[in-house]
Protein backbone atom coordinates (compact mmCIF):
# COMPACT_ATOMS: atom_id res chain seq x y z
CA UNK A 1 0.00 0.00 0.00
CA UNK A 2 2.58 2.79 0.56
CA UNK A 3 4.85 1.75 -2.29
CA UNK A 4 1.32 2.54 -4.19
CA UNK A 5 0.76 5.52 -2.74
CA UNK A 6 4.64 6.67 -2.86
CA UNK A 7 4.44 6.24 -6.67
CA UNK A 8 1.29 7.94 -6.87
CA UNK A 9 3.08 10.91 -5.15
CA UNK A 10 6.60 10.86 -6.65
CA UNK A 11 5.79 9.94 -10.65
CA UNK A 12 4.12 12.88 -10.57
CA UNK A 13 6.11 15.42 -8.92
CA UNK A 14 8.73 14.67 -11.43
CA UNK A 15 6.60 16.98 -13.96
CA UNK A 16 6.25 19.74 -11.61
CA UNK A 17 9.05 22.00 -13.44
CA UNK A 18 7.85 21.52 -16.67
CA UNK A 19 6.73 23.89 -19.45
CA UNK A 20 3.39 25.08 -19.17
CA UNK A 21 0.97 24.23 -20.45
CA UNK A 22 2.32 20.94 -21.22
CA UNK A 23 0.25 18.53 -23.51
CA UNK A 24 -0.88 15.97 -21.37
CA UNK A 25 0.45 17.59 -18.47
CA UNK A 26 -0.81 18.90 -15.02
CA UNK A 27 -1.96 22.06 -15.97
CA UNK A 28 -3.38 21.30 -19.63
CA UNK A 29 -6.76 21.99 -18.71
CA UNK A 30 -5.81 25.05 -16.65
CA UNK A 31 -3.53 27.11 -19.07
CA UNK A 32 -4.66 30.18 -20.62
CA UNK A 33 -3.76 32.67 -23.17
CA UNK A 34 -5.43 36.21 -23.59
CA UNK A 35 -7.68 36.38 -26.52
CA UNK A 36 -6.43 38.51 -29.08
CA UNK A 37 -7.78 42.02 -30.24
CA UNK A 38 -9.13 42.18 -34.06
CA UNK A 39 -8.78 44.87 -36.54
CA UNK A 40 -9.68 44.44 -39.89
CA UNK A 41 -8.43 46.88 -43.03
CA UNK A 42 -11.55 47.18 -45.69
CA UNK A 43 -10.85 47.60 -49.04
CA UNK A 44 -11.59 51.55 -48.80
CA UNK A 45 -8.51 51.77 -45.79
CA UNK A 46 -11.36 51.97 -42.76
CA UNK A 47 -9.90 49.93 -39.94
CA UNK A 48 -12.30 48.53 -37.87
CA UNK A 49 -12.49 45.88 -34.92
CA UNK A 50 -14.12 42.89 -34.64
CA UNK A 51 -14.97 40.76 -31.34
CA UNK A 52 -13.37 37.49 -30.79
CA UNK A 53 -16.76 36.00 -28.86
CA UNK A 54 -18.40 36.11 -32.00
CA UNK A 55 -15.92 33.92 -33.61
CA UNK A 56 -14.23 31.32 -31.00
CA UNK A 57 -15.83 30.66 -27.72
CA UNK A 58 -12.85 29.83 -25.58
CA UNK A 59 -8.84 30.19 -27.00
CA UNK A 60 -7.31 27.59 -25.99
CA UNK A 61 -3.32 27.71 -25.47
CA UNK A 62 -2.23 24.59 -27.32
CA UNK A 63 -3.10 25.36 -30.32
CA UNK A 64 -2.17 28.74 -32.80
CA UNK A 65 -4.95 30.32 -33.71
CA UNK A 66 -4.45 33.65 -35.13
CA UNK A 67 -3.71 32.39 -39.03
CA UNK A 68 -6.91 30.04 -39.14
CA UNK A 69 -8.85 33.26 -37.59
CA UNK A 70 -7.38 35.49 -40.29
CA UNK A 71 -8.44 33.46 -43.10
CA UNK A 72 -11.95 32.45 -41.36
CA UNK A 73 -12.38 36.51 -41.66
CA UNK A 74 -10.89 37.29 -45.03
CA UNK A 75 -13.06 34.27 -46.15
CA UNK A 76 -16.30 35.23 -44.54
CA UNK A 77 -16.08 38.95 -45.08
CA UNK A 78 -15.39 40.30 -48.97
CA UNK A 79 -14.62 44.08 -48.39
CA UNK A 80 -11.42 43.31 -45.95
CA UNK A 81 -8.01 43.42 -47.08
CA UNK A 82 -6.00 43.19 -43.94
CA UNK A 83 -6.61 41.08 -40.22
CA UNK A 84 -4.45 42.18 -37.46
CA UNK A 85 -4.27 40.25 -34.46
CA UNK A 86 -2.83 41.58 -31.02
CA UNK A 87 -2.60 39.79 -27.79
CA UNK A 88 -0.97 40.12 -24.49
CA UNK A 89 -0.03 36.72 -23.68
CA UNK A 90 1.81 35.11 -24.94
CA UNK A 91 3.03 38.37 -26.93
CA UNK A 92 1.76 38.38 -30.64
CA UNK A 93 1.15 40.98 -32.85
CA UNK A 94 0.66 39.74 -36.85
CA UNK A 95 -1.20 41.35 -39.78
CA UNK A 96 -2.66 38.81 -42.27
CA UNK A 97 -3.29 39.99 -46.09
CA UNK A 98 -6.46 38.20 -47.19
CA UNK A 99 -4.71 38.11 -50.64
CA UNK A 100 -1.78 36.31 -49.57
CA UNK A 101 -3.82 33.19 -47.68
Amino acid sequence: MAAALGLMVIVPMTALDDRRPAPFGWHMYAGSIDAPEIEVTTDDGTVEPRNTTEIVARFRPEPDYLEPLARFICAREEPVQSVRLTRGYPPADQEFRCSSL
